[in-house]
C-alpha cells in the first residue's frame, strides 16, 4: 500500500513509527519524500519529525512536531512524539503538558509513562510516582503487552529511590522483584537497579546494572552517562571517558550528550 500511495494519513503515521521502531529511516522517510508520499501536510511534518528525532538532529525535529502535535491534537501518538522530543532536551515541564494531552486523547499506558518521566526530571517523584500507578493500571486495562506493566512497576520504583527514604528503598526494591518476575532485563529496571545501587553507596553493584543496560539498551545515551559517571567516580578514568564519550555520540543534541560533554571537561 505504501509503495502504490494507499495510506491513509493514519496508517501512514503508524507505519512510519514502526520503521522508525526498526531502525530502519530511509524507508520512514521515503513515506513522505518519495514518488509515493502521502500529501497530508501534518502527516509530513510528523513523520519528517520523527525521523529527525531517530537521527538526532532535534532542533530540526522540534520545529516539525511543534507544528504537527497543533495540528493533530486528537493523535496521541503525535503527541506523545513532541513530548519525548522535549524530554530529550531537558524541557520537562513543557513536556509533561504534552504527555497530559495524549493521556487525553488515548487511554494506553504509553502517556501516563512518559508523564511519570517528566515528573521525575521536573523533581517530583511523589507525582511521578502517581502517573506511574495510572501508568499500570492503564497497562492492566489494555491489551498491552506484559512488559508495559513491568515498565510502569520499574518507573514507580524509580519514583521512591527518588524520594530517598528507607522504606521508599525496601519498597523500590520489591517493586523491582515483581518488574523483573513480569520481564527481566528491562532497560527500566536496570536503571532503576543501578540508581538504587547508587543511592545505597554500592558502586559495584551500579555498575554491573549500568553496563548490563548499555548490553540491553546500546543507542540509550542516559545508560552510557551513568555508567560513565560511576566509573569517573571510582577513579576508573579510561573507562569512564569512553562511556560518556559514548554518550555523547549518541545524544551530542539531547540532555544526556550535553550532561556527558559537561562530565568530559
Amino acid at each position: 500500500l505504501a509503495a502504490r500511495g494507499l495510506l491513509t494519513p493514519v496508517d501512514a503515521r503508524r507505519f512510519a513509527r514502526a520503521l522508525v521502531e526498526q531502525d530502519d529511516l530511509d524507508a520512514a522517510a521515503a513515506l513522505v519524500d518519495g514518488a509515493s508520499a502521502i500529501d497530508d501536510d501534518a502527516s509530513r511534518r510528523y513523520i519528517q519529525g520523527v525521523v529527525a528525532t531517530a537521527r538526532g538532529t532535534l532542533g530540526e525535529a522540534r520545529a516539525l512536531l511543534y507544528a504537527a502535535a497543533d495540528q493533530l491534537g486528537d493523535d496521541a501518538w503525535v503527541q506523545l512524539g513532541y513530548a519525548r522530543l522535549l524530554l530529550k532536551q531537558d524541557e520537562a515541564a513543557q513536556a509533561a503538558t504534552y504527555y497530559r494531552r495524549a493521556m487525553t486523547a488515548d487511554d494506553e499506558p504509553f502517556a501516563a509513562l512518559g508523564l511519570a518521566h517528566a515528573e521525575l526530571d521536573r523533581g517530583d517523584p511523589v507525582a511521578a510516582e502517581v502517573a506511574a500507578r495510572e501508568a499500570e493500571r492503564r497497562a492492566a486495562r489494555s491489551l498491552s503487552h506484559p512488559r508495559v506493566r513491568a515498565e510502569a512497576l520499574a518507573v514507580q520504583a524509580r519514583a521512591l529511590v527518588a524520594k530517598g527514604g528507607r522504606r521508599d528503598l525496601r519498597r523500590a526494591e520489591a517493586l523491582l522483584r515483581k518488574a523483573d518476575a513480569v520481564e527481566p532485563d528491562l532497560r527500566e529496571s536496570l536503571m532503576t537497579a543501578g540508581l538504587l545501587a547508587e543511592k545505597r553507596r554500592r558502586a559495584g553493584q551500579a555498575i554491573g546494572h549500568y553496563r548490563r543496560l548499555t548490553e540491553v539498551a546500546p543507542k540509550e545515551a542516559e545508560g552510557w552517562y551513568r555508567l560513565g559517571r560511576v566509573l569517573l567516580a571510582e577513579r576508573e578514568r579510561a573507562a569512564g571517558r569512553a562511556a560518556l564519550e559514548k554518550a555523547l555520540a549518541l545524544d551530542a543534541e539531547g540532555v544526556w550528550g550535553k550532561r556527558a560533554k559537561q562530565a568530559l571537561r
